[in-house]
């Protein structure tokens, strides 16, 4: 039988190791983490570096969602439920998808929130942001930009 899981997203500079499994959700890793750090990571929801410089934050958010599309929430749930499945302990593993932003400034958007949002979408399963709220300008509307 394969661990559950519970997934959360927040900023690596706000995640404490009491909040879950730390997993990398993010092309690269923080200087300040050591390199010999075992961060589980789940390429598939990481963004692409060809469009992390696009024109729009709509067309990164259509890039990003075909990409999500492509490999499925199958698929990547499957990913999640090994990383929990190496991680004995709770029967329900706390899962934390990390990456570079800090929602709470201003004009600060991240694609853990389209992952979060697409996620619940596609399974119905809340995914709660572990760092400091997101500031009310930050919360971009797919719908609305189309």
């Amino acid at each position: 039988m394969s661990a559950r899981y519970r997934l959360h997203t927040c900023s690596y500079s706000e995640y404490r190791p009491g909040m879950g499994v730390g997993v990398r959700a993010s092309l690269g890793t923080p200087r300040w983490i050591k390199r010999e750090t075992p961060w589980p990571y789940v390429r598939e929801i990481a963004p692409h570096g060809s469009y992390l410089n696009v024109p729009s934050l709509a067309e990164f958010y259509d890039r990003y969602l075909h990409q999500l599309e492509t490999h499925g929430a199958a698929r990547i749930g499957r990913r999640f439920a090994e990383i929990a499945a190496a991680h004995p302990g709770p029967e329900v593993v706390d899962l934390v998808l990390l990456c570079f932003e800090k929602l709470s400034k201003a004009g600060a958007e991240c694609h853990r929130t389209f992952f979060a949002r697409w996620w619940t979408e596609q399974t119905g399963e809340q995914v709660d942001e572990l760092g400091a709220p997101p500031a009310q300008d930050a919360l971009f509307d797919p719908g609305a930009a189309s």
